[in-house]
């Protein structure tokens, strides 16, 4: 989850490593006045977002949609209910599904949000995508805080950390009202809802179908 391969590599004895975070240009450069190395990207994968909210069908149509200025609100503690106006407003279906007693069904649901208690690639990867999509400025007070990107960051205290990916899945699962994020491989392999995303043509997509889309080949050339 971190650069240990790097520091593997001053080894005499090693040739060749492989991590799961990129190396910064200006860690790279540090670590190159030290000794040589090049980096080679060889795996590219998906790091997507689920959800649990009770009540809410699995079916197609019933799907939640977010953007990642919601996300960056609800994991850094602006946004702690599912019935907020802001998610909403661009999922009509939280609004029409009412219980037996006519109230919202997502209105007794806060969020349980759901983070990796160690660094972790993932952790990288969510952080780096809500502040390159919607960084916090002054235009922009609630976007995602340069600081808090990373394999390690200080998370908002009300989120509840969770041991990598089997124990992500476990909160997500075991908590209602929840939200996490994970591999997309794993978080499918649970079959857990997976949160579509919008895109920058305003389509709102799972990771699945954004491949589909020829997302991977666009990432290429990022």
């Amino acid at each position: 989850g971190d650069y240990g391969v790097v520091v593997d590599l001053e080894l005499p004895y090693t040739d060749f490593g492989a991590g799961d975070i990129p190396i910064s240009a200006e860690d790279r450069n540090a670590y190159l006045e030290e000794f040589s190395f090049i980096q080679l990207p060889f795996v590219l994968s998906a790091v997507s977002f689920y959800y649990n909210i009770p009540g809410l069908p699995t079916k197609k149509g019933y799907d939640l949609n977010l953007t990642s200025c919601l996300l960056a609100r609800i994991f850094d503690g602006d946004i702690t209910n599912w019935s907020h106006p802001d998610i909403e407003e661009i999922n009509p279906t939280l609004i029409s599904l009412h219980n037996d007693n006519g109230a919202s069904t997502t209105s007794t649901f806060p969020i349980f949000v759901s983070r990796s208690r160690s660094g972790s690639r993932s952790t990288n990867a969510i952080t780096n995508y809500l502040y390159s999509t919607c960084p916090r400025a002054d235009g922009n007070p609630k976007g995602w805080p340069m600081e808090k990107v990373g394999a390690r960051i200080d998370w908002h205290p009300s989120t509840s950390p969770c041991d990598g990916s089997s124990g992500m899945a476990m909160c997500v699962s075991e908590n209602e009202g929840a939200i996490g994020y994970m591999d997309a491989y794993d978080g499918n392999k649970e079959g857990l809802s997976e949160i579509k995303l919008m895109n920058a043509d305003g389509n709102f997509l799972t990771s699945r179908e954004a491949g589909v889309a020829g997302g991977q080949g666009s990432a290429i050339y990022l």
